[in-house]
């Protein structure tokens, strides 16, 4: 792999530059440290002289195990911090001979969302470098990722989409756009950003409550399900914004329900939250597959459930009783079918029909918007006892 080695000047720094298909490699030599920088994509010369400013004066000090994080500002940069790392610190020099190792240095760029001045060198290694962010240190044209602490406190054990482990660094944005929406009630999370700022939230149906423990002071948390990441962001990302304008929200939500789902990769014991846009891409996308099945319920505990019918899946018709047979026949010539009903606990009763896929995202809508089933809107209905 062919690399060509220049000397240059970057602003007041004279460095050595290395230029090749693997991207571009700055080295600022001094009487006993060699520092690095690396870009495998968007390399600007006006980010490394930032880099380089930021930190120049910090390389031939002591380092012991915490990493150095100062600002940078440059127009149409989206990172704004300077992240050294001393000998001993960084991945680029351990595959190095034993005196490179030791004099080595690296300078990187991220954000202030992701790195706190002054933290253990191992610990931003593993969140942002390694399995926690993932972030690429060589895309310079990437965006920011904030990160967050997270801990997870008592509630149910299994059947959870939340990080598993206590004291996870991660996408703090993954936490509250995605996991949390999955969050039932009873669990508890506990977030921390880099500038150690307590977010404490709890799931109360389609809202999460808590408190923002900000400058000494605490803070009421009220938001959406759905809009975590959308307000909470600024906080996460170290935006100056008053913390008090954030953390509470509209008093209406997205309207949500409970699902169930039973398919060829699914078969759920507890229900899990859900809302309403990705409850009804679950009517679209459940398969026709005879047995294959929905519950929905909602705030109230009223539920509607589906089910697809028939098709060559369907057991043969001999073994259904036999006043049942002829319709399973048909069923199975002509199926699947999907059906569609609500329990009425009270009376024993269930009350259904067969119904368009149409029909079925109405009464999943109503459910969740209005809290009431709407099965009787159908007409038509057969009614079964148990």
């Amino acid at each position: 792999m062919t690399q060509d080695w220049e000397r240059r000047r970057i602003g007041r720094h004279g460095v050595l530059v290395e230029e090749g298909t693997v991207g571009t490699f700055v080295y600022l030599f001094t009487d006993d440290r060699v520092l690095v920088a690396k870009a495998n994509r968007g390399y600007r010369d006006d980010v490394m002289e930032a880099l380089l400013d930021a930190v120049a004066d910090l390389v031939d000090g002591e380092f012991g195990d915490t990493v150095h994080a100062r600002p940078i500002d440059v127009p149409g940069f989206a990172l704004d911090r300077a992240v050294l790392l001393g000998p001993g610190q960084t991945g680029f020099w351990e595959s190095r001979g034993p005196e490179l190792r030791a004099r080595g240095l690296q300078v990187l760029p991220a954000h202030r969302g992701e790195v706190a001045d002054g933290e253990p060198a191992e610990r931003f290694r593993r969140a942002v470098l390694g399995k926690g962010l993932s972030v690429r240190e060589g895309h310079w044209d990437r965006d920011p990722v904030p990160r967050a602490l997270v801990t997870r406190d008592d509630g149910p054990k299994h059947g959870m989409s939340v990080p598993k482990a206590r004291d996870m660094i991660i996408s703090a944005e993954t936490v509250l756009d995605n996991y949390a929406r999955s969050i039932p009630p009873g669990i508890e999370i506990l977030l921390r950003d880099v500038r150690d700022r307590e977010l404490r939230l709890r799931r109360d149906w389609d809202r999460f409550n808590g408190i923002l423990v900000d400058d000494r002071s605490e803070l009421e948390v009220s938001l959406p399900a759905d809009r975590l990441w959308e307000r909470l962001g600024p906080l996460f990302h170290g935006e100056d914004t008053g913390a008090a304008t954030l953390v509470a929200g509209p008093e209406e939500s997205a309207p949500m329900l409970m699902v169930r789902v039973h398919n060829r990769y699914r078969s759920d014991g507890p229900m899990s939250p859900v809302m309403l846009d990705d409850a009804l891409k679950w009517v679209r996308s459940l398969e026709p597959v005879d047995g294959h099945f929905l519950t929905f319920a909602g705030r109230s505990d009223d539920a509607v459930q589906m089910m697809w019918m028939g098709g060559p899946e369907m057991k043969p018709p001999e073994t259904f009783p036999e006043q049942r047979r002829e319709w399973a026949a048909e069923l199975r010539r002509e199926g699947p079918r999907l059906w569609l009903e609500a329990p009425f606990p009270e009376k024993r009763e269930l009350h259904g029909r067969f119904v368009t896929t149409e029909e079925a995202e109405r009464m999943v809508t109503i459910l969740a918007v209005e809290d009431r089933v709407a099965v009787h809107e159908l007409g038509d209905l057969e009614i079964n006892t148990w």
